[in-house]
């Protein structure tokens, strides 16, 4: 069971309740760049850096509901399709209905 309130999202098969960041982890990639980092994100203009980025902000959220989940986890499970939807997710920016984990 879900921890933290977020969006369900299917990565690899298996459904994941993505929570919004929490602001200590906010604060820490606004400093060190990862925000503006994945904020330049395009899919023709993919680099390692803005993709190593976008799996630590990702994988900052999903630690809070699955925290045996590694970085490395998330560079495998996360495809290009799903990329838009977890950034929304994790920014609480996502258009979808958050789920309640005590649902």
């Amino acid at each position: 069971m879900a921890r933290f309130a977020g969006v369900r999202v299917d990565l690899g098969g298996q459904e994941f309740v993505v929570p919004a960041l929490r602001f200590g982890a906010v604060k820490r990639f606004t400093v060190d760049g990862t925000f503006a980092s994945v904020d330049t994100m395009k899919v023709d203009g993919l680099t390692e850096s803005n993709i190593d980025a976008a799996v630590r902000i990702i994988h900052a959220a999903m630690s809070l509901n699955y925290p045996e989940i590694s970085e490395a986890d998330v560079l495998e499970l996360v495809d290009l399709r799903s990329l838009p939807q977890l950034l929304g997710a994790v920014t609480g920016q996502s258009r979808l209905e958050a789920n309640d984990p005590k649902a």
